[in-house]
């Protein structure tokens, strides 16, 4: 299937999946797009709150979680299809067990086998480098928001792992080549890219790919990134085959990982409820 069919059957699956939740399936949620209105039964109503996208064996303590770390969710956060949402119900419990290393070490390279995670580390919503980067440019008028990593922790050999989660998003985003973009990439990307080939570090490759190479940005030899995808969604596929293009070095740090890979790690390691919640919701569709 391509992605706009994808998008619509998860959508679909997902309208439906609510009834569990106790919600009518005809109970639509608000969205606005360009001032207009639209209802989706895809979509929470902001009365139920937005704890009621997370896993039911799980909701009430990430919940509290989200609110003692005061994690800053997203605007469609309301949507049941959140890829933030979703990476909370994956990653939380398996924090919570300290199970991290026997899930995500198999998918990679051989010599982060044997570090330890360093559990203090982890981290939703993780800032990237850019602050870092910017140095002695800080004098410079530049919005230096810092890429926003999903999910995040280091070993206590001090190997970073920075994560990037996607589910429905149709596509990775671009940006606009304007004076300020221009500027962040001149005085905070353009020297932390003697990794990424040379014919995608000019301004209009960086700025058509601009989310993919701001994260292989972060990579180095003590940095991994990693993408959590479904395969189904073939704009994501093929982002991720320009984030294996774009390496000239450190190729191994680029980690892609299919969910339904991922997944399958959980029922052969672990005895969870919460992975049958996770399929249930997320990778039932086609059921």
């Amino acid at each position: 299937m391509n992605t706009s069919e994808f998008i619509k059957k998860v959508k679909e699956h997902l309208s439906v999946y609510k009834r569990k939740l106790g919600i009518p399936e005809d109970e639509k949620g608000i969205f606005y797009r360009r001032g207009e209105r639209l209802e989706y039964g895809h979509i929470l109503r902001a009365l139920r709150g937005r704890k009621m996208n997370f896993l039911p064996s799980i909701r009430e303590p990430l919940w509290s979680y989200v609110l003692e770390k005061e994690i800053e969710l997203h605007t469609c956060f309301l949507h049941l299809n959140s890829s933030q949402a979703m990476c909370m119900n994956f990653f939380y419990p398996l924090f919570i067990i300290r199970q991290l290393e026997s899930v995500i070490f198999p998918f990679l390279p051989d010599q982060v086998n044997g570090e330890i995670i360093d559990y203090d580390s982890v981290c939703f919503e993780k800032p990237g480098s850019e602050a870092e980067w910017l140095g002695e440019n800080k004098t410079e008028m530049i919005d230096c928001r810092p890429t926003s990593f999903d999910f995040y922790f280091r070993t206590t050999s001090g190997t970073k792992f920075f994560f990037e989660v996607k589910y429905t998003e149709s596509k990775f985003s671009g940006t606009k080549s304007d004076e300020e973009h221009i500027k962040k990439y001149n005085f905070v990307y353009k020297n932390h890219l003697s990794h990424i080939k040379d014919e995608y570090c000019t301004q209009k490759v960086f700025f058509r790919n601009y989310q993919i190479m701001r994260n292989l940005a972060h990579i180095d030899k003590d940095s991994l990134v990693i993408f959590i995808y479904p395969s189904q969604n073939k704009g994501i596929v093929n982002g991720i085959k320009i984030a294996e293009n774009a390496l000239k070095n450190y190729t191994d740090h680029f980690i892609p990982i299919e969910w339904k890979n991922l997944v399958a790690m959980v029922e052969s390691r672990l005895e969870e409820k919460f992975i049958e919640e996770f399929k249930e919701k997320y990778l039932n569709f086609e059921h």
